[in-house]
């Protein structure tokens, strides 16, 4: 029988995948991991099929097939779609040539009545492969053969396909607020984190295919947003999936007037010089709320600048130019907005102790106007203030939705007035519907210091392991604990990262393995297996726990003690 060596085989370069069936052996892959058929510009067809009952299926043959005078190489016409030539199946031949069982393995793919044709890049029809194997069907109810780049009709090469996403992460929060998507929502003048991504951008020649964006194409992106002539300014080269070409845009702070913007930020070319259309992200800028800074570098309150990044412990974050003037005692900087001069610009967070807080909200409902056909069903939401210095309200910025984890809200408004109630819009809500409201308060001087949704990780213990030099050696558990903070409830995933120094072969788990859900009163147990010829010593093991696109982390100290081997007498 002949051998196939492996440089023979096709791989991930070839452009027909998928399976054809016959009745008599089974299932014909035409695509695996190191073999595959292909079809070149010209239409001709090469390369390896492969059965499990009859083993390899060769579409590289020359000559010696039964027709007068013989044309073995199988060929898609490129004009009417037909395939015709010969496959041949290995196993029935012989290292001299001979057939085998009374079978010399050829398979026609046209004959007479009969014959495999392509339309767009679905492969049909049928072969013959003789009494052996009879009827071979190219695609039917579920399956088929399917083809990509050049084993396609009417287009040898097609532009790849540019789908361009955004993320945006205000500064010092640590929550990213919209993202991947289409579409974000930035207050304006607040310094933003920004990343863009092409993950869901394709090839329809495929991406890894010889003409695909892997082999010499790029990924190229309008990096500075600019709007009205878009330049690309980033390029990524020969990246090897659409998610290698996502990138950080770092920190951005968009100061356009509130409005939608859209910008072209992606294109995409493949190895043929073949050029994607350019996509698009756009960006919803709205008025800021809270402390920010003017033109001026002074504290406002209520919009506009850039944000003044207060934490929740009200400390500057290092590297702000703006937080001298927004909060935190010291020269008013000008006399700043939010109260006016003195106490830094307005007071900003100075004493979190004093920050206003709202009791007990409520909601009642009020009555529709019967003048409509249909009732407006509107709402009152009102809620008692109270404030240790006394301090009159002066805004409110008022949420409301469906669900109590308000990740799709149907109101968020922000309004300058000491009104302690809220009608909601006509037609907003439904009858029979739960809703849920919260509000947060500024007083008279600008004081607020509502912490953000956040979480952290910590751990119940450190963990050890005993090690022989032989064979295996597994841990004792830690709990891994979700601690959330300022109304946090979204899922968090574990995963391990890294352990330095490194150790090969180690194995770690987390029992369950599924994300942690609010209100986090599980704990996942976590621990590892390592090899037995690991070195003692101390070695430190990094847990990264992901909720979106926020990202924390807690470092668990891995002690691998070295002991004998216990060896008993049987």
């Amino acid at each position: 029988m002949r051998e196939i060596k492996n440089e023979e085989l096709a791989g991930s370069g070839d452009n027909l995948s998928g399976y054809a069936w016959s009745e008599t052996i089974g299932w014909i892959h035409f695509n695996g991991a190191n073999y595959g058929v292909n079809v070149d510009n010209a239409g001709n067809i090469s390369g390896y099929a492969w059965a499990e009952t009859i083993g390899w299926i060769s579409f590289n043959e020359n000559s010696g097939c039964p027709d007068v005078p013989c044309k073995p190489k199988p060929k898609l016409n490129k004009s009417n779609g037909e395939v015709s030539g010969w496959a041949r199946a290995y196993r029935a031949v012989a290292t001299e040539g001979q057939t085998l069982g009374g079978w010399d393995g050829w398979i026609s793919l046209r004959g007479t009545n009969y014959g495999v044709s392509v339309s767009g890049c679905g492969w049909s029809g049928w072969a013959w492969g003789s009494d052996v194997i009879g009827w071979i069907h190219f695609g039917g109810s579920g399956y088929g053969v399917t083809g990509s780049g050049d084993a396609c009709m009417g287009g040898a090469n097609q532009p790849p396909v540019a789908d361009a996403k955004i993320s945006v992460c205000p500064v010092g929060t640590g929550i990213c607020v919209g993202g991947p998507s289409d579409s974000v929502t930035v207050r304006r003048g607040e310094a933003t984190k920004v990343k863009l991504y092409a993950d869901e951008s394709s090839d329809p020649d495929k991406w890894t295919l010889a003409n695909g964006v892997s082999n010499g194409g790029k990924c190229e992106w309008n990096a500075d947003l600019e709007q009205t002539s878009p330049t690309f300014e980033q390029t990524i080269e020969s990246p090897s999936s659409s998610g290698s070409c996502n990138i950080d845009l770092g920190i951005r702070t968009f100061n356009d007037l509130p409005g939608t913007y859209t910008y072209q930020v992606l294109k995409i070319t493949d190895n043929k010089g073949a050029v994607s259309n350019i996509d698009t992200v756009t960006v919803n800028v709205v008025v800021g709320d809270g402390f920010s800074c003017n033109s001026s570098n002074q504290c406002v309150f209520g919009g506009g600048g850039a944000s003044c990044n207060i934490t929740n412990n009200c400390v500057g974050t290092p590297g702000d130019t703006c937080t001298s003037n927004c909060g935190g005692g010291g020269d008013g900087g000008g006399g700043g907005g939010g109260g006016g001069g003195g106490g830094g610009g307005g007071g900003g967070c100075e004493s979190p102790s004093i920050c206003p807080s709202t009791t007990s909200p409520t909601a009642d409902q009020i009555s529709s106007d019967t003048g409509f056909f249909c009732p407006s069903h509107q709402v009152q939401l009102t809620w008692q203030y109270s404030d240790p210095n006394d301090n009159p309200q002066a805004s409110f910025r008022l949420q409301l939705d469906d669900n109590p984890s308000f990740n799709s809200m149907l109101i968020d408004v922000y309004k300058d007035t000491a009104d302690h109630l809220y009608i909601t819009p006509a037609d907003v809500l439904s009858l029979g519907t739960k809703y849920y409201f919260r509000v947060a308060v500024k007083d008279s001087t600008g004081a607020n210091c509502a912490p953000a949704p956040d979480f952290s990780l910590s751990k119940t213990n450190d963990i050890s392991v005993n090690v022989t030099g032989i064979g295996s050696g597994s841990s004792n558990t830690t709990q891994i604990i979700i601690n959330p903070s300022g109304e946090f409830s979204n899922p968090v995933t574990l995963s391990y990262e890294l352990i330095t120094p490194n150790i090969p072969g180690i194995v770690p788990s987390f029992a369950p393995a599924t994300p942690v859900l609010a209100p986090y009163s599980s704990r996942p147990v976590f621990k590892v297996i390592v090899p037995g010829s690991t070195a003692p010593g101390n070695y430190t093991i990094n847990i990264k726990g992901k909720s979106g696109i926020v990202e924390k982390f807690v470092d668990v100290l891995l002690h691998v003690n070295s002991t004998s081997p216990i060896f008993r007498e049987i």
